[in-house]
């Protein structure tokens, strides 16, 4: 794979009620950046890329360690990939970044933790709005339960009880 130096895993996902399936690959990058990047095959009519990690093109994932990246099958055809990133040497109360790419709506949707100054936390949602709930719940419970965000209870979101 021309994106891809090494691969590390890849995933087939039944899609389109069971009639085809698309592929997940996680590998390393051959960017000059480096490190783990994840490509999503839409395999339908015609082999093509459906997502790619590379295009969040964001500080906050500069860094994404491999046992923050997940990928499964939803519950209608679909699949979702989950990713946990930061920027660099800012991993735990920094700037840390959280993604989830659902197949169905071709869509990635992120959240950005910042440790402010006072060492409060601002939360940024990606889009700003129209994230559809099931996932912003999910990304809500990605920050919560990060071992690095050391004081969960402070976020400006509600955190079910730990």
């Amino acid at each position: 794979m021309q994106y891809l130096h090494s691969v590390e895993s890849s995933t087939a996902l039944p899609v389109d009620n069971g009639t085809g399936k698309d592929f997940i690959f996680v590998g390393k990058s051959r960017s000059p950046v480096g490190g783990w990047r994840i490509i999503a095959i839409d395999s339908n009519d015609k082999m093509r890329i459906a997502w790619d990690s590379f295009s969040l093109h964001d500080s906050y994932f500069d860094v994404i360690g491999l046992s923050y990246i997940n990928i499964r099958a939803d519950e209608h055809k679909g699949y979702i990939v989950t990713l946990r990133g930061c920027a660099p040497h800012q991993c735990a109360d920094g700037k840390i970044g959280f993604a989830i790419y659902a197949s169905r709506e071709h869509q990635a949707y992120i959240s950005h933790v910042s440790t402010q100054e006072d060492d409060s936390y601002r939360v940024t949602y990606f889009p700003q709005s129209g994230i559809p709930d099931a996932y912003r719940k999910e990304l809500d419970q990605m920050m919560c339960t990060d071992n690095g965000i050391s004081r969960p209870s402070t976020l400006p979101i509600k955190c079910a009880a730990q």
